[in-house]
């Protein structure tokens, strides 16, 4: 049995206590909310390693540069952004980590991040020297890496890295070889959308459509912060100050009103959610929540905000635009249904079996697996029940919030502006 170091913990065995959130979220990541579409590519990773063969531990502090020299057989590090002038700054010292490791390391995924491909020749400049180092360091274990896209292979031959395996993210392999996207399209009676993303951008097409609003962070601090209406204990211009930096916001108390926004911090309820709610088309800026659409056998367009975006939507051919395209698109009534005939999957439904036969060879040559364990247990977890009895609590806590304390003290400061 092989002995493997999962140099990454994030929790995707426990559900989530969403009456507790802020306090846990006070507790480890300073009160703010994180990004729960890490938990799909995380999730991925350790559903397709989880075979008979292999035994899995989650590194922590405790455990001694020696223990795992002599302990394990291999490191797995899931990680997604590493390469970016915001990690950079941590590149050095786990140069200087790795280079005290004798068995092999893997980095799963991984990915150079920029706004745009044109910032190629400015990222190699700004962190090639740290991410040269890094890379080297990797090597000399005999490691590997495992690539999420093209712009991130060109990223390693500017600093003269070649032999390179893109492989995507393993998000979207964890059911298995068979995904397949429907390209039949329903009325446009029962179209139903997910907006996910930038809540600006979403606005405008949940206005015009029945859809849902999957949130990541703007619904939790309504429910949760209780710092979030400081700003609005000044009067009038604490209140206008409020909305002219965030005007948008106005429309949550209707989607909250008429239950059309959901915050999920656990990927088996998210997906049971999205076919619970017979949505119908996935659209947004959040690569992970329209991968899960996906997985949950939904067609998506992604909207590209940034290099990490593009290069995974490119290299599995989901459908997907550029921003400014999305924003005209947010403003014209019926685009959103119009965008949706017009998706098509049959380049992604093609290319998909030979991408995940791609990473499952990737898993085989690093002897991690002998074969991609697809019994997905993770999905098993859902009660069920849709929302959960903590959500309905939540939703209601934030209707009375919205009655008590936006809605009414906004209308006032309005109502005293006009007079």
């Amino acid at each position: 049995m092989k002995k493997i170091l999962i140099y990454k913990y994030i929790d995707i065995f426990n559900a989530s206590d969403y009456s507790t959130l802020n306090q846990t979220f006070k507790n480890k990541y300073d009160g703010q909310c994180p990004n729960f579409g890490n938990k799909l590519w995380y999730q991925g990773l350790i559903s397709e390693i989880s075979t008979e063969d292999n035994y899995l531990t989650y590194y922590n502090n405790n455990i001694s540069i020696e223990q795992i020299n002599s302990e394990f057989d291999m490191i797995l590090y899931p990680m997604a952004n590493i390469f970016s002038t915001t990690f950079a700054q941590y590149l050095p010292s786990m140069t200087d980590f790795f280079n005290r490791i004798k068995i092999p390391v893997y980095i799963i995924s991984c990915g150079a991040e920029a706004n745009t491909y044109d910032e190629l020749n400015q990222l190699v400049s700004a962190i090639g020297d740290v991410s040269t180092d890094f890379i080297k360091s990797i090597y000399n274990t005999n490691g590997d890496f495992a690539l999420r896209g093209y712009f991130t292979a060109e990223f390693f031959n500017e600093l003269g890295f070649n032999n390179l395996n893109v492989v995507g993210c393993p998000s979207l392999f964890q059911n298995g070889s068979s995904l397949f996207i429907s390209n039949s399209k329903i009325k446009r009676e029962d179209f139903c959308a997910a907006i996910n993303g930038r809540f600006d951008l979403a606005v405008p097409l949940l206005k015009d459509y029945n859809s849902i609003y999957y949130d990541q962070d703007i619904l939790f601090d309504i429910m949760y912060n209780k710092e979030y209406y400081d700003q609005l204990k000044d009067g009038i211009k604490g209140n206008l100050r409020w909305l002219r930096t965030s005007g948008f916001k106005l429309y949550l108390p209707e989607l909250i009103l008429s239950n059309r926004i959901r915050l999920l911090a656990d990927m088996w309820d998210w997906r049971y959610s999205l076919q619970h709610e017979e949505i119908t088309f996935s659209f947004g800026t959040r690569i992970h929540g329209n991968i899960m659409a996906l997985l949950s056998g939904i067609p998506c367009v992604i909207v590209n905000i940034d290099t990490r975006v593009k290069e995974m939507a490119e290299f599995y051919n989901i459908p997907n635009i550029d921003y400014f395209e999305a924003t005209k698109l947010s403003q014209t009534p019926n685009a959103l249904y119009d965008l949706y005939l017009k998706t098509d999957y049959s380049d992604f439904n093609r290319t998909y079996p030979g991408k995940f036969n791609s990473f499952n060879e990737f898993l085989q040559k690093c002897g991690i697996v002998d074969s991609i364990n697809t019994n997905n247990s993770f999905w098993d977890k859902s009660n069920g029940e849709y929302p959960v009895s903590a959500i309905d609590e939540a939703i209601a806590k934030s209707k009375e919030i919205m009655n008590n304390k936006l809605v009414y003290s906004l209308l006032l400061s309005l109502i005293d502006k006009l007079k």
